[in-house]
């Protein structure tokens, strides 16, 4: 679970583009994106995957591998996670 905004606005990281998230997905890490506290950071999830789409050249496809990658990690039961999987695949094979 990352959250690259407050990792750059804390010095984690110098800058977006030199953000080691990109560098752990292509590894094979399974990566998600969070936005920390969104009230200091001045973000939302919308506005985090936004900026990663531009710093990393991520398109849908992408974004929809971290999105199946954090249900993977959900704390959820089976139930939930198919109906969730469900509507995310739904919204996926629109775009």
């Amino acid at each position: 679970e990352v959250s690259p905004s407050s990792n750059v606005h804390t010095g984690a990281a110098s800058s977006w583009e030199a953000h080691p998230l990109e560098v752990l997905r292509q590894t094979g890490f399974a990566v998600t994106v969070n936005t920390d506290n969104r009230l200091m950071s001045a973000t939302s999830m919308s506005q985090e995957l936004a900026r990663c789409a531009t710093a990393f050249g991520w398109d849908d496809r992408v974004i929809g591998e971290l999105a199946h990658t954090a249900l993977d990690a959900a704390f959820c039961d089976d139930v939930v996670r198919a109906a969730v999987r469900a509507r995310l695949d739904a919204i996926l094979n629109e775009s």
